[in-house]
């Protein structure tokens, strides 16, 4: 009884040196089926920091760093990092995908697609860009990607500056018909929503010329000033 009490704390400490010192394997691929049209990102993304930002597109996908990828996991990390992703489309459209990192701030999110030369396609998204220059005309940066039915590809990121946590909250896949149901649905909440902002600050700005009372003419200027501030914040302004 003594020898199998002294024994269990022994298996415990053992079975967890093992799990932490066991591999870390690859996040599944990502399977699109006709059943699905929006796809949450993080748990098929594979994760390698760049501190130095010293790795090309040509480095981290060779085979000596496929195993250097890491499952994604919600943390804090502000630096470089690439990000592995690897689809395989079992649908029948052909109508493309749309692939949104729905976090703003000075950072550069460029997409990598291998092409048919064994190349790559590189498309670079930044907030920092003309917002004409931006491939999709949307508040947060966003990529088109095309799957053609059957076909598996895997694809790579690249972040200038990773919040592995925001990643978590804000990678999203969608086919083009979802993304343009969500981005109509979600604009005519935000529409709702600076339209009551704006008959507000017009409704107290007749009162101010009326009443002459510069109470009602702060508030305009309140109303003004917080509505820019959340239009910058949403990704509208």
């Amino acid at each position: 009884m003594r020898r199998a009490a002294l024994m269990y704390p022994i298996l415990v400490m053992l079975c967890t040196l093992a799990f932490f010192a066991g591999p870390l394997h690859a996040a599944d691929p990502l399977i699109l089926t006709d059943a699905q049209r929006e796809y949450i990102l993080p748990p098929h993304l594979d994760l390698l920091p760049d501190p130095q930002d010293q790795y090309t597109i040509e480095d981290v996908s060779t085979p000596s760093f496929a195993e250097r990828f890491v499952p994604a996991q919600s943390g804090d990390d502000s630096h470089s990092a690439w990000a592995r992703l690897t689809l395989k489309n079992e649908t029948a459209q052909t109508d493309g995908w749309v692939l949104m990192i729905g976090v703003r701030g000075h950072n550069r999110f460029d997409l990598y697609i291998p092409d048919e030369s064994g190349g790559w396609t590189v498309k670079k998204m930044s907030d920092q860009l003309p917002f004409v220059q931006w491939e999709v005309k949307y508040r947060y940066p966003a990529h088109r990607l095309i799957l053609e039915s059957g076909q598996t590809r895997t694809v790579y990121l690249h972040f200038s500056r990773l919040d592995s946590e925001s990643l978590t909250r804000s990678a999203v896949l969608r086919s083009a018909a979802a993304f343009a149901v969500y981005r109509h649905d979600e604009y005519m909440a935000l529409g709702i929503y600076y339209g009551i902002v704006a008959v507000m600050m017009l409704y107290n700005l007749f009162v101010f010329l009326s009443l002459r009372d510069r109470a009602y003419l702060y508030y305009v200027m309140n109303a003004f000033v917080s509505g820019l501030w959340f239009a910058t914040l949403n990704g509208i302004g």
